[in-house]
């Protein structure tokens, strides 16, 4: 990829701004992916989303089932995408890590240990150095 910019002080700026809507992208198509995958098990939503710089968090589920991600989660393989947003999905019926909670995950996506595991070997969060 190559970023250009008229005036050099602007190229993270812009690297920024694409980053943004590529996330936005790539991470509706995941979505609704996953959506048909967890409508199988109950879960319900408009697959709606926001994106928030979290220098911790992949995702996070309100108690009202707003669902916001980091764009940098665009930086994991889709395997791991699906991972994420199928987590906060299902935190829309569970919202606790209980043991309903992993209940859930476990039936929605059997394998979600060796996705999480991945994602954390692949991509660091910029706050885990921290």
């Amino acid at each position: 990829m190559k970023v250009t910019a008229k005036a050099p002080e602007r190229a993270e700026r812009v690297l920024q701004a694409w980053l943004r809507e590529r996330a936005e992208q790539v991470l509706a198509e995941r979505m609704e992916r996953c959506l048909e995958r967890a409508s199988h098990y109950g879960i319900q939503h408009s697959g709606e989303f926001r994106l928030r710089s979290m220098a911790t968090q992949w995702g996070s589920c309100s108690r009202t089932g707003r669902l916001t991600f980091n764009p940098l989660l665009i930086q994991a393989p889709k395997e791991c995408i699906d991972y994420v947003l199928l987590h906060e999905l299902c935190h829309t019926l569970e919202f606790s890590h209980s043991r309903a909670y992993y209940a859930l995950l476990g039936r929605v996506l059997p394998d979600w240990k060796a996705k999480r595991a991945r994602l954390n070997r692949l991509v660091e969060l910029p706050g885990s150095l921290l």
